[in-house]
C-alpha cells in the first residue's frame, strides 16, 4: 500500500512525532528543576538545639551509631544540621569522631532484613523523616546517613535478593 497523499508541508514530515522526539527526556516530563534559592546572609549567631536524634542499630539490633538532627532557635530561622556520633563498644562511650574500625549500617537494618526475608519490598529514601512517614504507611523503608551522595558500597548487600524501590529528592543530589 503506497502512503497517503498529503499536501504542502506535510508531505515532507516523515519519522518520528515532536511528541515521540520528546519521549525519555528526564527533566521535560516534570518541567525543569526549581531555581536555587539565594542563600541569605546570616544576620544572627545560629543556636542549635537536638530535635530528633536517629538511633542506627546493626542486625543484633545493638546501637552502633546516632544521626543527631539539630534546629535553630532563633525566631523565623529554618537552619539545621545534622551531626553523627558513634559507639565505642570497648569503652560504651559515643563519640563524636569516626572510629577507624567502623562500618556503616543501614537505617532499620532489623525490619530490612526481616522484609528481605519475607520477600517484602523495601523502600529505599533520602532521610531519617521520609523513613518514618513511609512507616506510618506501612511500609518497610530505610536511608543512609549523610544524604544521597553517601551511600556505600557495603551497604547493598543488606539488599540483595530483594526488590527494592529507590526514591529520590527532587534536589540536585537526586535529581
Amino acid at each position: 500500500n503506497p502512503p497517503p497523499e498529503r499536501d504542502g508541508e506535510e508531505r515532507w514530515r516523515v519519522g518520528r512525532s515532536p511528541v515521540s522526539r520528546r519521549a525519555g527526556r528526564r527533566r521535560g516530563r516534570l518541567g525543569p528543576l526549581p531555581r536555587r534559592r539565594a542563600v541569605p546572609e546570616d544576620d544572627h549567631e545560629h543556636d542549635y538545639v537536638e530535635q530528633v536524634v536517629y538511633p542506627y542499630v546493626d542486625a543484633d539490633d545493638v546501637l552502633v551509631q546516632e544521626v543527631v538532627r539539630s534546629v535553630c532557635t532563633h525566631d523565623d530561622c529554618t537552619a539545621k544540621t545534622f551531626t553523627q556520633r558513634y559507639v565505642d563498644h570497648t569503652t560504651g562511650e559515643i563519640k563524636t569522631s569516626k572510629p577507624a574500625w567502623f562500618a556503616p549500617v543501614l537505617y532499620r537494618l532489623p525490619a530490612v532484613l526481616r522484609a528481605v526475608t519475607d520477600g517484602q519490598p523495601v523502600w529505599l529514601l533520602e532521610g531519617e523523616k521520609d523513613v518514618a512517614t513511609a512507616e506510618a504507611l506501612g511500609l518497610v523503608a530505610t536511608t543512609n546517613t549523610g544524604g544521597g551522595k553517601n551511600f556505600a558500597a557495603e551497604l547493598a548487600a543488606p539488599l540483595a535478593g530483594a526488590v527494592v524501590n529507590v526514591v529520590l529528592d527532587r534536589d540536585g543530589t537526586g535529581w
